[in-house]
């Protein structure tokens, strides 16, 4: 049998280090879980946060977050339900404004969720006691081409435009878009790498 030699990584070939000085995001998470509505049962959740190095970048998305759910063996040994990475380089480029960083790191605690049991409340894990996470997806995901060429095929989509489509409409027609109002951030083209 041959042997196989893997040469040991130097360390700019290494992954790049991920950052653990939070506080700013640490901040935003903890008033967003302390004012958010919608973010009441995240009081019971161990959230800890990452500066990754960059954003991901693919075809022509700009990944910026992350949400990822701590699996069982890793929650035995830190106790966090999730890890939240924000793109340190997109988080500290000087067109991100305050607006665009307190929803990206909402959008990222909407992805934190906590399964219930029959009567509503948190569920927890018998042998561990750990309580019942899962990472929730995006209610509304579609292509632009299918928006453009089907409008509101979807019955997930219509009854989404029903409960807010007037109010955005409404919005948008009084030029008041989220990028009027001062959400606004670096493009996938800013950060292109070549």
């Amino acid at each position: 049998m041959e042997r196989v030699w893997y040469p040991r990584l130097t360390q700019e070939a290494a992954i790049p280090a991920y950052n653990t000085d939070t506080s700013e995001i640490e901040t935003i998470g903890r008033d967003l879980i302390a004012t958010a509505p919608d973010l009441a049962l995240h009081k019971m959740l161990q959230i800890a946060y990452l500066f990754r190095p960059e954003a991901q970048i693919t075809a022509d998305r700009m990944i910026v977050g992350m949400c990822v759910r701590v699996d069982d063996r890793n929650w035995t040994l830190t106790k966090n339900d999730f890890i939240i990475e924000i793109a340190q380089d997109v988080w500290e480029d000087e067109r991100t404004t305050d607006a665009y960083k307190r929803a990206l790191v909402h959008h990222e605690l909407c992805h934190a969720a906590i399964r219930l049991d029959k009567e509503g409340q948190p569920a927890f894990d018998e042998k561990s006691g750990r309580l019942k996470t899962y990472s929730k997806p995006h209610e509304i995901e579609e292509f632009n081409i299918i928006l453009k060429t089907y409008g509101d095929w979807h019955e997930q989509f219509r009854g989404y435009l029903e409960e807010y489509g007037k109010e955005l409409l409404a919005k948008t027609a009084k030029g008041k878009t989220p990028k009027a109002e001062g959400i606004d951030g670096p493009t996938a083209g800013d950060l292109a790498v070549e």
